[in-house]
């Protein structure tokens, strides 16, 4: 598995941190629309400290699940910019090999 990680088309880590992020930030929201449903069940039904005590574990998990989802993002970041990288390079490698004379005078 290890092994795989070095054969990685720069293409491939591109795409999969594109769509990683657009899922981190679907999520984001998702968990974003989960808290403002229990603030409303709180002020609408589940009053007193039974609805306190549901919103503060749901708040709890929001502020856990976005610290996750920070790590994730950075790390999906740092895989794009890799592949970003290496495409970089082997374009400035490509260039600099074609505009090298090799010609015998």
């Amino acid at each position: 598995m290890a092994d795989a990680a070095y054969q990685a088309d720069p293409e491939v880590l591109m795409q999969v941190s594109d769509q990683l992020i657009n899922e981190i930030e679907d999520y984001r929201a998702s968990s974003d629309r989960m808290v403002a449903k229990t603030e409303e069940l709180v002020s609408h039904g589940l009053v007193g400290d039974t609805g306190l005590a549901l919103l503060a574990k749901v708040e709890e998990l929001h502020t856990a699940q976005f610290k996750f989802l920070d790590e994730v993002e950075r790390v999906s970041h740092g895989v794009g910019d890799m592949g970003r990288a290496h495409t970089e390079q082997e374009e400035m490698s490509q260039q600099a090999a074609h505009g090298i004379d090799v010609s015998l005078h």
